[in-house]
């Protein structure tokens, strides 16, 4: 795969929430040559437990935490969206517990909760 620059600003992430699952959108702005590159899925790695997750771009961590709380992790889908700029990665987590709200996603993270 093409090594290109990832560019993270304090806002590359969203989340929003239903009774049932936590929805989180992660902007990936990798730029190489001037140019943006697609991210290719085999870049990506997601790693998620019962109450951690962990996502890594060109084997470089750039996420990584406890959960708010549990989830399904078995349940837990993504999804790599290329067709726009910035690329997203979407991810819905069942949660464990129906109906419980999330004051943010991960612990001790300030939330950019988004209604």
């Amino acid at each position: 795969s093409q090594d290109s620059e990832l560019n993270l600003d304090e806002k590359f992430y969203s989340w929003n929430q239903s009774p049932d699952e936590i929805n989180f959108t992660l902007r990936l702005t990798s730029k190489g040559n001037n140019t943006h590159i697609k991210t290719n899925k085999n870049d990506l790695r997601i790693n998620l437990k019962t109450d951690y997750i962990e996502i890594s771009y060109q084997n470089r961590l750039i996420l990584n935490g406890h959960l708010s709380s549990n989830i399904k992790a078995d349940e837990t889908v993504w999804t790599l969206n290329t067709n726009r700029y910035p690329n997203l990665v979407e991810i819905v987590l069942a949660k464990s517990r129906s109906g419980e709200m999330w004051t943010s996603f991960l612990k001790g993270w300030i939330s950019f909760f988004l209604e």
